[in-house]
């Protein structure tokens, strides 16, 4: 048995990770598992349950305890030895952990430690979307262990297990989707499937279906949610809150319900604080600076609309549109403007994103599209990759140039096909429930046999 102890870094995907883990076990793929809890309310109530088996062992990491631990003269033996640059840079994303104190060497110091006293042959977790999870990812593969990103890739309803031990794991690089690409880019696909690939694009244009987490769930009165009615009625922080975000979504009006009826390009928003612009994007997250800069790049007579994420509704500060709006050549949208309409108007002339879904679908519909960020559909031959600000004003004003390539967008879909697998890895809700039937929980358990075999 190559994988005994396995350390699960589930977050909310948790009831999932149970269910798998235990077809695991069941057929014989390691001995025990630590699942790593940051809720001490969860951590006993996981503690409580005898209907766990054994071989389940929770640990409850208290992040008040990291906090301070690392001296300062052992930031630069961190930041070399571990391979994470320029520690200050991740030091940002703070907010996504509630000790915003909380320092990432702290976090190495501790995972370095934690390790050397622990024995794990694998680590899995959604994504190293905190600084305390990227930590972990790159002090465990410092040690050689096994790090597997367990996650759904917003395409067809499929997921991967990608091995995050490659050197640009740190940004979730999908090498062996890549790689794979480059094989058919140079040798061609065969013709079944390739009519695959092009009546599966017919379809998804024709359909124009939303992934399930642009969905509203249906409001159902559940204990769950009396008990956080509850907890709302009687904290006047969150009861404030919550009200002034219902106000900002029902009474306050941004944005036009009509496209231009000259050339435009679009701009999605990010929802956030999340993932797509914390780690992958970093330099790019502050959203309002760069529609600025788009909407200065642009060509004579052309347009910049802006789309706000539909998991936005009534989070921001009602400045930030008006902000938006004052931009002399900036269109933004109506909130519940479906975006396939934008991508369907024939004066739309491409599409700018940071990692957005809908970079992807506009890449479908053979829109021309221009990625900041790192996202699985990032690649040369099918998008156009951007880091230098200073080069987008003569991208856009030659955007006919980059329109992809139909048929290198075939390859790629198969390539997709390849490295990744029909199943969902995303955390049980009222609306997918179903991610813990049998044939999505045998599916994620094949996987693990496939790409990380253990005998």
């Amino acid at each position: 048995m190559k994988y005994k102890n396995i350390l699960a870094f589930p977050l909310s995907t948790i009831p999932l990770y149970f269910e798998f883990l235990k077809e695991l076990h069941a057929r014989g793929y390691y001995e025990t598992v630590r699942f790593i809890v940051l809720d001490e309310a969860k951590y006993n109530e996981y503690q409580s349950n005898s209907s766990f088996p054994e071989y389940f062992q929770f640990e409850y990491i208290n992040p008040n305890e990291i906090k301070g631990i690392a001296k300062l003269d052992d930031v630069p033996r961190l930041e070399e030895q571990y391979g994470i640059p320029t520690l200050n840079l991740f030091s940002l994303l703070g907010h996504r952990v509630k000790i915003k104190s909380q320092k990432p060497e702290d976090n190495l110091f501790f995972w370095e430690n934690y390790l050397q006293k622990n024995k794990c042959d694998m680590v899995i977790m959604p994504f190293a979307a905190m600084i305390v999870t990227l930590s972990l990812v790159q002090v465990a593969k410092h040690r050689n262990i096994q790090v597997i990103y367990a996650h759904s890739i917003r395409a067809f309803g499929r997921s991967a297990l990608t091995d995050a031990n490659g050197k640009d794991a740190i940004y979730d690089k999908y090498q062996d989707l890549y790689d794979k690409f480059q094989i058919y880019l140079e040798s061609g696909i065969d013709k079944e499937h390739l009519k695959f690939q092009e009546d599966r694009v017919r379809e998804a244009n024709d359909k124009k279906a939303r992934p399930v987490w642009f969905a509203d769930p249906p409001r159902r009165i559940n204990k769950k949610r009396l008990i956080s009615f509850v907890k709302v009625m009687f904290d006047p922080a969150v009861l404030k809150k919550k009200l002034l975000s219902e106000f900002n979504y029902n009474y306050l009006k941004f944005g036009v319900s009509e496209l231009p009826n000259s050339k435009f390009f679009l701009f999605p928003l990010h929802y956030e604080p999340e993932v797509t612009l914390d780690l992958l994007a970093p330099f790019f997250r502050d959203q309002l600076t760069l529609v600025k800069y788009i909407a200065q790049s642009l060509p004579a007579n052309t347009k910049l609309v802006v789309k706000e994420h539909p998991g936005m509704k009534g989070r921001r500060d009602p400045k930030f549109y008006e902000a938006i709006e004052a931009i002399e050549n900036v269109k933004l949208l109506d909130l519940n403007f479906d975006s396939y309409e934008v991508l369907d108007n024939p004066n739309l002339s491409g599409v700018v994103v940071i990692n957005s879904t809908l970079g992807f679908e506009a890449i479908l519909a053979g829109k021309p599209t221009i990625v900041f960020g790192n996202t699985f559909y990032a690649v040369p031959e099918i998008a156009t990759c951007l880091t230098d600000l200073t080069q987008l004003p003569y991208l856009l004003l030659d955007i006919k140039k980059y329109v992809p390539n139909k048929e290198n967008v075939l390859k790629f879909l198969q390539a997709l096909d390849d490295v990744t697998f029909e199943g969902f890895i995303y955390p049980p809700t009222e609306m997918v429930t179903w991610v813990l039937e049998k044939k999505n929980i045998n599916a994620i358990s094949d996987e693990f046999e496939k790409r990380f075999p253990s005998l």
